[in-house]
């Protein structure tokens, strides 16, 4: 299944709302409350570990407020 996302930023692959890197579900997401994953969010969010400089964000950076 596919989704779409108004808060995506498609040449960053981040996430507008949280100002991180776009990984559905994580906290923050629009899609944390009405969406099941296969992976669960704190398997991906640990996977990502070490890519997270996007757009100069890295893990930790302080979430930003909706």
């Amino acid at each position: 299944m596919s989704f779409s996302c108004p808060h995506f930023e498609m040449v960053e692959e981040a996430c507008l709302r949280v100002g991180q890197p776009c990984v559905p579900g994580r906290p923050g997401c629009v899609l944390r409350a009405n969406s099941v994953f296969a992976v669960p969010v704190d398997e991906r969010l640990e996977n990502r570990s070490g890519r997270d400089d996007i757009a100069g964000l890295r893990p930790g950076d302080e979430e930003r407020s909706r």
